[in-house]
């Protein structure tokens, strides 16, 4: 795999450079920053939404109302903003077989 950058006007619009040579290895690193960054946004959601439902329900902990599809939902909701995140934080790069 080869890690390229975004075509040159020197080299024209459509060819990219290569900027180094990356092995499968770094996109494992890639991925675990996904998968923490996906840990923490559940996690926060979780937070919000047990003070939300304390606060303006008659429910009084996690279990009364928490189950797999609320777990679902809000892992859908946390990958969603996970990509926004990652891809305001990390450069655009574009990975290629050799």
């Amino acid at each position: 795999m080869k890690l390229l950058a975004c075509g040159t006007p020197q080299s024209g619009y459509g060819s990219y450079d290569i900027i180094e040579n990356i092995g499968y290895g770094d996109l494992v690193k890639i991925w675990r920053k996904w998968f923490m960054l996906l840990i923490w946004l559940v996690g926060t959601e979780m937070i919000l939404a047990l003070s939300y439902s304390t606060l303006f329900t008659n429910y009084t902990g996690v279990f009364e109302w928490f189950d797999i599809y609320w777990l679902f939902g809000f892992v859908l909701v946390a990958g969603f903003f996970s990509f926004i995140l990652l891809g305001l934080r990390c450069k655009r790069i574009k990975v290629v077989k050799c």
